[in-house]
């Protein structure tokens, strides 16, 4: 579901994701997640985690 909140089910989602592509399984979009999620994200993103809110999460439900 996009709603822009970082729930239980956005967090299973990214480690999930996390595990395809043999990252660290944490649940947490950090620097190296976002690289994987988008070719030449930008450096200094945002570390997205439970309870976050707003357009990247929405983005990261989204992907």
């Amino acid at each position: 579901m996009i709603d822009g909140i970082f729930g239980s089910k956005t967090k299973q989602a990214v480690i999930i994701y996390q595990s395809m592509k043999f990252l660290v399984e944490d649940g947490i979009v950090g620097d190296k997640t976002w690289r994987s999620l988008y070719k030449g994200a930008p450096v200094d993103m945002p570390i997205l985690k439970l309870r976050s809110k707003g357009e990247l999460v929405e983005k990261i439900q989204a992907r």
